[in-house]
């Protein structure tokens, strides 16, 4: 009975590990996928605010799950601004990157018809 308590516990105690691998792996191949796709989103964001003449950044923190949105205006006017809040923009430009923030987390968003 002793040999078979000690043969199940040596199971037992291989399984865990080979667990505790996997979730190591997984963990690792989230925090690459989340990466990725946050550069992803800042490019596709960048991407669509170009097309007025903008440009921007997306900073991700994902230690302490913040997404810090910048936006930059790029005229050649004297009236032109340099901006990094949306707060700052005129309405027109706030609401352009707002639509450019949303296409470029579009792509990540699941819906349950496509």
């Amino acid at each position: 009975a002793q040999r078979e308590h000690a043969s199940e516990a040596a199971a037992v105690s291989e399984n865990h590990a080979q667990i505790l691998g996997a979730m190591e792996r997984r963990y690792d191949y989230f925090r690459t996928e989340i990466r990725r796709k946050g550069k992803q989103a800042g490019g596709d964001f960048n991407r669509y605010l170009s097309f007025k003449g903008l440009t921007g950044k997306l900073e991700l923190n994902h230690e302490e799950d913040t997404l810090d949105v910048m936006v930059q205006t790029n005229s050649q006017d004297s009236s032109s601004h340099s901006s990094a809040s949306l707060k700052s923009l005129s309405g027109g430009e706030q609401a352009f990157a707002t639509l450019a923030l949303a296409l470029s987390m579009w792509q990540f968003a699941r819906t349950p018809v496509r």
